[in-house]
């Protein structure tokens, strides 16, 4: 009698379902982990670290050099903040960019961040969660105040907004 040991007494059907079992166990096991909603923290987390590194820059060119901010404020009045300004690269921002950047609330121009705040940052920061945003049109916004700055993140992942705001 010969015996084939490569299935092990095993017949195709038995091989199929077996794989797909294991096949069914990883889909469920990604599913319950959620990486759409995991990639979405790792997006807000970057954006909050992004915001703190524009509003310490923002209070630092404040507490530093007072005419420079002054040109700075001018500057975030002639792009046509009514109430909010893209920072990014004195260019065209136009148009909605996202659920706290719509077009009603958004001015059309950019203000160049490296030209203010670039002596204060490491490098210009930006949203990475879509192809829409770069060092151009960052993906976050900035409101100047006569009593507060606000510096938040255009396009958040979730409901919540993200932003940091304080007394002028």
């Amino acid at each position: 009698m010969r015996h084939h040991f490569g299935h092990l007494g095993r017949t195709k059907l038995d091989i199929l379902t077996g794989f797909a079992t294991v096949l069914l166990i990883v889909a469920t096991v990604v599913l319950l982990s959620n990486p759409g909603h995991v990639l979405a923290q790792k997006y807000d987390a970057r954006r909050q670290d992004d915001i703190r590194a524009l509003m310490q820059a923002v209070l630092t060119l404040q507490s530093t050099d007072p005419n420079a901010f002054y040109a700075f404020q001018a500057a975030v009045t002639a792009a046509g903040a009514p109430p909010r300004v893209m920072l990014g690269a004195n260019s065209d921002c136009s148009g909605s960019w996202g659920t706290q950047c719509s077009d009603a609330i958004l001015a059309d121009h950019c203000v160049d961040t490296n030209a203010y705040l670039g002596p204060y940052l490491k490098s210009i920061p930006f949203d990475l969660s879509s192809p829409l945003f770069s060092e151009r049109q960052t993906g976050y916004y900035l409101t100047l105040t006569a009593t507060s700055i606000e510096v938040g993140a255009c396009n958040p992942s979730g409901p919540d907004p993200i932003f940091l705001q304080r007394p002028l």
